[in-house]
């Protein structure tokens, strides 16, 4: 089955339109999402602060996971958000219990900066583990 990469003029045509299982994406408008026949997760960056944003992204339902696509996504943000908008950082947090977004994370090169509120993951005790990348770090290239 084909993937596309969908930019934010066609997820604004797909907003609305297609579903994970019932889920809509939030606003503000995905930056990116990918596409196997319907949208099968998300991925966003937020924050008021223009230069330095948070990242975020989903994929659902469960049985899409193992597959590659919360990498897909994850790096399709940073390419948006470093590359193209010129951002100075990207942050990202994730549950130390939730090792396969912490393994994303850590494969695209973000730094583990601290560790922040606790909370679970799964019914599991946990807490957020913190993640930032600089445009200049991201342009560098794996170390």
């Amino acid at each position: 089955m084909p993937v596309h990469d969908v930019g934010p003029a066609e997820a604004q045509q797909i907003k609305g339109d297609e579903t994970v299982d019932g889920f809509h994406p939030p606003d503000p408008l995905p930056v990116f999402g990918l596409l196997l026949l319907k949208v099968v997760g998300y991925v966003d960056l937020h924050d008021a602060d223009p230069r330095d944003k948070e990242l975020g992204f989903l994929v659902g339902p469960s049985h899409r996971w193992v597959h590659g696509l919360g990498r897909r996504l994850a790096e399709a943000g940073l390419a948006y958000g470093l590359g193209e908008l010129s951002l100075d950082r990207i942050w990202a947090e994730a549950p130390e219990a939730n090792t396969a977004s912490v393994s994303i994370l850590r494969s695209l090169g973000m730094s583990e900066t601290g560790r922040g509120a606790p909370g679970q993951f799964l019914q599991i005790d946990s807490y957020q583990l913190q993640f930032r990348i600089s445009r200049q770090e991201w342009l560098q290239g794996p170390k």
